[in-house]
């Protein structure tokens, strides 16, 4: 298996010799079934592949419900484990389906909650988590609720965050972006 695994339009050209027909922006999502074969293909490639995201990123943007629940979690924790500040900056382009975001949200406090009762990104595992993983959480949930303009939840997560670390430059300039958006320059 020779490819570009981290080129999109290698994967697009791939789904579609295999019979899945992508829709293109404005057509209505994959039926359940379209969407189950486009997870075994992508799921291959997952495997084969577990340092780039290429075929996570196509399975976000076209599987839903559950399925995309399922691929969100295997993209977000290890972007979550090793704090980078851009993890929720890729997502952006999920914030016009309605039904993404309260997954995205479900998945961002879920793993809150863990975090703040067990140090775990979810209830009973076994991995207990640095105590920086709750720091970028509080960003997460900060941009998450910025991108939604729910600029009082926004503030009060950053505010968290700068509790739990106030050396971090990345949570001025998001508490900045989110006074900005106020209309507080």
């Amino acid at each position: 298996m020779q490819l570009n695994s981290v080129n999109l339009d290698t994967y697009k050209k791939i789904i579609s010799a295999k019979g899945v027909a992508l829709p293109k922006d404005g057509q209505p999502p994959l039926s359940e079934a379209y969407q189950n074969i486009l997870k075994g293909i992508l799921d291959e490639y997952v495997a084969a592949f577990p340092r780039t995201n290429a075929a996570m990123r196509i399975g976000l943007r076209y599987l839903q419900g559950e399925i995309f629940s399922e691929y969100l979690e295997q993209y977000l924790r290890p972007l979550i484990i090793k704090g980078v500040p851009s993890a929720l900056m890729d997502m952006r382009e999920f914030y016009n389906n309605a039904d993404k975001v309260a997954r995205i949200e479900s998945y961002l406090t879920a793993s809150l909650n863990s975090m703040e009762q067990e140090m775990t990104l979810r209830p009973g595992d076994d991995q207990e988590q640095d105590p920086t993983v709750m720091l970028w959480l509080y960003y997460y949930n900060a941009q998450h609720n910025l991108f939604q303009s729910k600029l009082a939840e926004a503030l009060t997560f950053v505010n968290k965050a700068i509790e739990h670390t106030p050396t971090l430059l990345e949570l001025y300039t998001l508490k900045g972006k989110i006074y900005q958006k106020a209309g507080d320059r």
